[in-house]
């Protein structure tokens, strides 16, 4: 689960800073634990990995329950990572390939007012690689949300030059599985918002 604070949220009133909680790497599972997301009575943003056997499906069911969604885009990590190759950006492809692959993983989640990095470390550093992107969602009219998964992250400012609505996360709420550093991520959010 990551968090961005957003200052500037065209439906918060003026100076009240608002939280968004984006809840990533669906399309895996369909399940207990996806019904219970699913419910919660939280304005939260599904972000769906395009490719796996429950992609569409989540995403349909996620904007019929009123969830924003992101299209959760695979991108070159900087370690190897498993998983994703036909919808995987790296350095090394064409501007035409990257154009595509960014197009198929918008057709195929339709519902997506955004997209968002799954992975990526090392393919948001490459300036040329986001800008391409940044010239597609620009066509698309969809924002990007910056995972920050790497301190060399060049997507924001190449996203906002391109013309993109874009804001990075500010904060990993569980990247740990323990219940007590999950409770120490949610106080210091308050703290921060």
């Amino acid at each position: 689960i990551a968090v961005a604070i957003c200052q500037k949220c065209a439906t918060t009133p003026i100076g009240a800073p608002r939280l968004i909680i984006v809840i990533d790497d669906f399309g895996y599972r369909n399940d207990w634990v996806v019904d219970g997301l699913h419910s919660l009575e939280l304005p939260v943003t599904f972000a769906v990995i395009p490719g796996h056997q429950f992609s569409s499906e989540t995403a349909a069911r996620a904007h019929q329950s009123g969830h924003e969604v992101l299209v959760h885009m695979p991108m070159q990590a900087i370690l190897p990572a498993p998983g994703e190759l036909e919808y995987r950006l790296t350095s090394a492809m064409s501007s035409t390939e990257i154009t595509k692959r960014v197009r198929d993983a918008i057709l195929e989640i339709p519902e997506a007012t955004g997209m968002n990095n799954h992975q990526g470390s090392a393919a948001t550093g490459d300036a040329r690689l986001m800008g391409i992107v940044a010239e597609e969602l620009n066509q698309q009219g969809i924002f990007f949300l910056d995972s920050v998964t790497s301190a060399n992250s060049v997507a924001l400012s190449t996203m906002r030059a391109g013309g993109v609505a874009a804001v990075q996360r500010d904060l990993f709420i569980d990247h740990v599985d323990d219940v007590e550093f999950v409770l120490r991520h949610l106080h210091r959010l308050v703290t921060m918002a």
